[in-house]
């Protein structure tokens, strides 16, 4: 049951949206975008979620892990996997990994917008939208697949 404080920041939220955005435009030079209005948050939807990544590992209730290879940059994929990502953290209740796969350099230095990198609190590893990107040697040269 969230406490007095949790509730008293929400409320403030709610109540004053014009001061987290200037909160945000202080920290990080930008605040919400413009137009959001308050709505209901209980958001609730039964989905059906086909998502099939390249590898997927597991290890009941420890941990689990993806690997996608790509031989191009696809930023639609990102997307993709953040839904395919907290599919797996919902699902098995730890979080995992994600890795990109490639021998290309220039799929290889291109980055997830807002990738996730890091420890979290509470002992939990946060997923990593791109923990690593694996090159298998070579000179870039991806065979004209």
């Amino acid at each position: 049951m969230p406490g007095a404080a949790h509730e008293s920041m929400v409320k403030v939220l709610k109540e004053h949206p014009a001061w987290f955005d200037l909160l945000l435009k202080t920290l990080k030079r930008r605040g919400l975008p413009k137009g959001l209005r308050l709505d209901d948050s209980a958001l609730q939807a039964v989905l059906t979620i086909d998502r099939r990544p390249d590898v997927f590992w597991l290890h009941p209730r420890r941990s689990w892990a993806l690997a996608e290879v790509q031989v191009t940059w696809q930023a639609e994929k990102v997307a993709s996997w953040i839904v395919t990502v907290a599919r797996l953290v919902a699902e098995h209740k730890v979080m995992g990994d994600l890795f990109r796969v490639t021998v290309l350099p220039s799929v290889a230095t291109k980055e997830a917008p807002g990738e996730a990198r890091g420890e979290a609190r509470a002992g939990l590893r946060r997923p990593r939208a791109d923990r690593a990107v694996v090159r298998a040697g070579g000179d870039g040269d991806d065979g004209g697949r």
